[in-house]
């Protein structure tokens, strides 16, 4: 290989490792607002109440022994 074919084999894998950087730095900000999304949505879903520890209807025990 001459000077030139190995200067530019350098340029391309320059701007290869540039556009993968950029790639994962776009896909990481996607996931951050995908999750940022994903808490906001199932932050009104949770209930937490101490007072039901016990809701399993009885009937149901029963089919279990």
């Amino acid at each position: 290989m001459n000077k030139e074919n190995i200067e530019l084999i350098i340029i391309a894998l320059t701007k290869l490792i540039e556009a993968t950087t950029a790639n994962l730095e776009i896909e990481s900000q996607i996931n951050q607002l995908r999750l940022d999304d994903w808490k906001k949505c199932n932050e009104d879903d949770i209930e937490v109440s101490s007072c039901d520890e016990n809701t399993w209807p009885d009937d149901f025990e029963e089919d279990w022994e």
